[in-house]
């Protein structure tokens, strides 16, 4: 294990409110599969641009399952989260061989099955048959998967390695409110009592997107979600996203948010993931 230790003080201004929080002490470990510190992804970002999460000081790109795409994140620098939904695959067959043929990639470090099966209505069932045959053909790579209620946490936790866990609370034009970010907090807490010994992850939500999100996170709400999460015990974090997938900002747009354009959230997200790495 290693211990990242921080005394700094993390101050947001929230509806005219401070919350501070200081002396936090943070445990990591260093192996999920050889990893030597947190993890620290981005989902959705489009090959060819993956030395981007590099410059944020992240470690991880959330890809597709290309053996080009793995080796493009080599290159940058970057692990790869391998989203390995059957539902992109014509059988169970053709599933399995990409599998064996992506599983000793240096690059690859987990595999995703399944997005938010929750929200996605996939059985229950069927998220455990694939997770059962993922670790009987790699059992070294650990197993993510996210999940978007807090109510079925404990239904997904026994089919996989990693839960990561989906609070995205900044749902209306108006500052986050205390509430707000102790519902962030209390859904990793629930997830770290729920899965005991397995890591917890936060998916942090750094996008926009209508219906359901009209704006981005401020850079501070986004420093004050990471610090809650840190605060609840999460171990690695997921950044969502470099664009969103959906239209934004009016409904009948097909414009798609882009992290690139916001200057001061990706500072943000620099930020915290240089102060997570010390």
């Amino acid at each position: 294990m290693i211990r990242v230790h921080s005394n700094t003080f993390v101050t947001i201004r929230v509806e005219c409110l401070c919350f501070v929080f200081a002396l936090v002490c943070f445990t990591f470990p260093v192996a999920v599969h050889s990893q030597t510190g947190p993890i620290l992804a981005l989902y959705n970002v489009p090959q060819g641009q993956y030395a981007f999460a590099k410059k944020l000081s992240l470690n991880t790109v959330v890809i597709w399952p290309e053996r080009r795409q793995l080796d493009e994140a080599q290159a940058a620098g970057v692990r790869g989260i391998v989203n390995i939904a059957p539902l992109h695959f014509p059988d169970t067959a053709a599933w399995k061989k990409r599998v064996l043929e992506l599983k000793s990639h240096p690059a690859l470090y987990a595999w995703a099955i399944y997005d938010e099966p929750d929200l996605n209505r996939k059985p229950l069932s069927e998220v455990a048959a694939f997770y059962r045959l993922m670790k009987s053909l790699d059992p070294l790579h650990p197993v993510y998967q996210a999940v978007w209620n807090p109510l079925r946490y404990a239904d997904y936790a026994p089919y996989c390695d990693i839960l990561a866990v989906v609070p995205y609370v900044v749902t209306r034009k108006e500052p986050l409110t205390e509430m707000d970010l102790m519902r962030v907090h209390q859904s990793v807490l629930l997830a770290k009592n729920i899965v005991k010994t397995k890591p917890v992850f936060a998916v942090i939500q750094a996008f926009a997107g209508l219906p359901n999100w009209p704006r981005p996170p401020t850079p501070e709400e986004l420093r004050a979600m990471v610090a809650m999460s840190l605060a609840a015990g999460s171990e690695g974090f997921a950044f969502y996203a470099y664009t969103s997938a959906e239209p934004w900002p009016t409904p009948t747009s097909t414009t798609r948010f882009q992290l690139a354009k916001d200057t001061p959230l990706m500072e943000a997200i620099r930020t915290v993931a240089e102060q997570i790495q010390k």
